[in-house]
């Protein structure tokens, strides 16, 4: 249970209303419509990875501080981010006894099947689930002399037989991302299958056309991202540098960037900070970026050219993996491990900028531990997980601020010395991963 704090609440803009306007065009498949709305299909619900669900209306600034328990799992080793589907939860469960895609009802808790991941002799890590083309995908890499025979596999999302399994050569790097037919992912450097460099591999999901490829320099360092999709294109940033391509090819088996923009600034080398490529409806990318490791901006990119249009102020920071961004409600939210005063942050900017090429946020909070988990927005709830040694925790913010330029949060939902890191909402039910010593824990809160 998390306790409410006072607040004064902002009038809010409109709601986005696309399902509704699809809806309303066949009144009497209203309902399911809505409800088919109401999911997270994807690491960070969207291609775009914008990590947002504007259709959760069940869990609000006025009940999140209700949030309970509606049910849990344990693992000896990690669970993926969950996916919410027609009712269902599906997430990798990762282990001492091997890894498996795992279907709960998302209501109960109860298991409604369980299966083997497949994989190579000596099987590593499973991805994330992806919905997408009416199956679930899900990926395998390999370890050791299985390195280069990692696997890409279709489920059955009623039964959870497997449908296809092929090998994608060296491991996937990151989740896989789907947009209408076209999925997006990118493999680890070390194969002969790849020329030896980390990759960019589109497919069509219909079978119509294999797809393309693109290799990425050697020695970019940190490697690229894991793709994200919109507006028709595709974004990975690697090393100092994001690249931009057609997401419909070129024709060709092999197709080149569109644009790459450097992130450098101010002669100082910049690297993208380890998190995808943020894609907003209206053609903006962002970019978590890392100056020498130890300070963090966000860059703000014209989608169609790369051409840079705002960025951040510039904060002393621990590295990459600590900052996260999420996009909703015409706003950019960027939480911040940060080293010094003012120290760990959440700061919320307009995301179309400021007509300045340096952006103050329009308001902030402070968080009194590092932000551990990726933000997410349901609704009109921000919720980012808060590191505790002892009293690890995930806060709720009002997502349209409180007023003021520093909010306070509306309130917490103690994980003792678990961290919570992977997080998802849709269904009136916030699903959240969180880790520790003992293992990784699956919760699922709903408002109580």
């Amino acid at each position: 249970m998390i306790e409410h704090s006072s607040r004064t609440r902002p009038p809010r803009p409109p709601k986005a209303r696309r399902c509704w306007r699809r809806a309303l065009t066949l009144t009497v498949a209203l309902v399911p419509l809505l409800a088919a709305c109401n999911v997270w299909e994807q690491a960070g619900r969207l291609p775009a990875a914008t990590r947002f669900n504007p259709h959760e209306t069940a869990i609000t600034p006025d009940n999140v501080a209700s949030l309970r328990d509606a049910w849990s799992a344990q693992a000896s080793d990690s669970f993926s981010e969950p996916i919410l589907v027609d009712g269902k939860l599906y997430t990798t469960v990762d282990g001492a006894g091997g890894g498996s895609v795992r279907a709960y009802d998302a209501a109960t808790g109860a298991v409604l099947w369980d299966t083997p991941v497949p994989g190579p002799a000596t099987a590593g890590a499973s991805g994330p689930v992806v919905s997408a083309g009416g199956v679930l995908w899900v990926t395998r890499e390999g370890l050791g002399e299985s390195t280069c025979a990692s696997e890409l596999s279709q489920l059955d999302p009623k039964t959870g037989r497997v449908v296809t399994s092929e090998k994608t050569g060296p491991a996937v790097v990151g989740p896989v991302v789907a947009a209408g037919t076209t999925m997006a992912f990118v493999t680890k450097a070390g194969c002969s299958e790849t020329g030896n460099r980390q990759q960019l591999v589109v497919r069509d999901l219909t079978g119509a056309t294999w797809g393309w490829t693109y290799s990425f320099p050697d020695g970019d360092h940190p490697g690229p991202t894991a793709p994200s999709i919109g507006n028709g294109k595709i974004y990975v940033a690697s090393g100092n540098q994001v690249y931009a391509f057609d997401a419909a090819g070129c024709g060709a088996a092999t197709c080149a960037p569109s644009w790459t923009t450097s992130l450098d600034l101010d002669g100082a080398r910049v690297d993208a900070g380890g998190s995808r490529p943020v894609v907003g409806p209206d053609g903006i990318v962002y970019v978590g970026a890392l100056i020498w490791g130890d300070e963090t901006l966000v860059r703000a990119l014209d989608g169609q050219t790369g051409a840079h249009l705002w960025r951040t102020d510039v904060h002393p920071g621990p590295g990459q993996g600590w900052q996260n961004l999420a996009l909703a409600h015409g706003q950019l939210y960027v939480s911040d491990h940060r080293y010094g005063s003012p120290g760990n942050a959440l700061e919320v900017f307009a995301a179309e900028g400021c007509d300045q090429p340096v952006c103050a946020p329009e308001w902030s909070a402070s968080l009194d531990g590092p932000p551990v988990a990726g933000l997410t927005v349901g609704g009109d709830v921000l919720y980012v997980g808060v590191f505790g040694w002892t009293d690890s925790r995930m806060v709720g913010f009002d997502a349209h601020g409180c007023g003021s330029a520093i909010c306070a949060q509306l309130g917490a939902v103690g994980f003792g010395d678990r961290q919570p890191i992977q997080v998802s909402v849709a269904g009136g039910r916030l699903a959240v991963v969180s880790a520790g010593t003992a293992g990784s824990s699956l919760r699922v809160l709903v408002p109580g």
